[in-house]
């Protein structure tokens, strides 16, 4: 139908090569990275719009980009062309004013899809290594212990991958903006069950060589898994794997519902937000 725009949105899960046959498109593109997640506001994975954006890749006249990040690229599809979309690149489509327009995609499956699903089989691994660490395995369980471990084991996953910690966790606060809280009946920011921010300094008071020795074994079967992919598609799926883990201890704090379960995984984020001693290496503590 003439002037039909979609929301900008990203697909993780396949290249597109996309074909117009009637009429004519605008089509805008940007690459994909934590920064343009944050400023694009992209919904999470918990939400029913997930991937999508809340603002628009077009200027008003819509034959533009809007600027709002970096490296938007605009172009014109007439009937006969098409543009190649990699898996992962922000895209949103305009059909024109006056004509109305038909377009088909061709795809292909991205190795990524499959790399990740195969490194969370079975899916009790999403968990199962942390309670491989002495410090949670050989205690009573207590939600705050799984807490430290995750606080200690982010770091150094994200140190592993060369990610920004900082910038990691800013996208996925901007993932769960108010908007999206409001939406989905969470707590607002500030206000979401809280951990007491001691449990970031517990590993490096607490933790002996075997904690650590049994943590690094995590973060090196989490890490190579990651590494098979192409970097433009980490902010997706380390996202993905960081809300999927904060949903597992939503339910080990005793979530009893999506909502108090995401409330939990949420002030775990918002607890963790400062910095503490959580962000020093291991062997500046040693």
């Amino acid at each position: 139908s003439p002037s039909v725009t979609s929301t900008a949105h990203y697909d993780p899960g396949w290249d597109n090569l996309h074909s117009v046959v009637a009429g004519a498109k605008w089509v805008a593109l940007a690459p994909l990275s934590f920064e343009t997640m944050a400023a694009l506001q992209i919904r999470p994975m918990t939400h029913p719009h997930n991937r999508q954006s809340r603002r628009s890749l077009f200027d008003a006249r819509g034959t533009g980009g809007s600027g709002v990040v970096e490296g938007i690229l605009v172009a014109h599809l007439p009937p006969g062309s098409s543009i190649f979309m990699p898996a992962g690149w922000l895209h949103e489509l305009r059909a024109s004013d006056d004509l109305p327009t038909a377009a088909i995609s061709v795809v292909g499956v991205a190795s990524e899809k499959g790399a990740y699903e195969e490194l969370l089989t079975p899916k009790e691994v999403l968990i199962s290594k942390f309670f491989e660490v002495p410090y949670l395995r050989d205690h009573p369980f207590h939600p705050e212990r799984l807490a430290s471990i995750l606080a200690a084991f982010a770091p150094q996953l994200l140190h592993a991958l060369q990610l920004d910690e900082r910038v990691v966790r800013d996208a996925m606060l901007a993932r769960y903006g108010e908007a999206t809280r409001h939406e989905a009946g969470l707590p607002p920011l500030g206000q979401a069950p809280c951990f007491d921010p001691i449990f970031c300094d517990k590993p490096y008071e607490e933790f002996g060589p075997e904690d650590w020795a049994a943590l690094a074994r995590a973060v090196d079967y989490f890490a190579s898994g990651f590494k098979q992919m192409r970097r433009e598609l980490l902010p997706h799926y380390v996202l993905l794997f960081f809300d999927q883990v904060g949903w597992a201890l939503g339910k080990a704090c005793g979530g009893t519902d999506a909502v108090d379960i995401l409330g939990r995984m949420l002030g775990l984020l918002e607890a963790y937000r400062e910095p503490c001693a959580s962000e020093r290496s291991v062997s500046e503590i040693a």
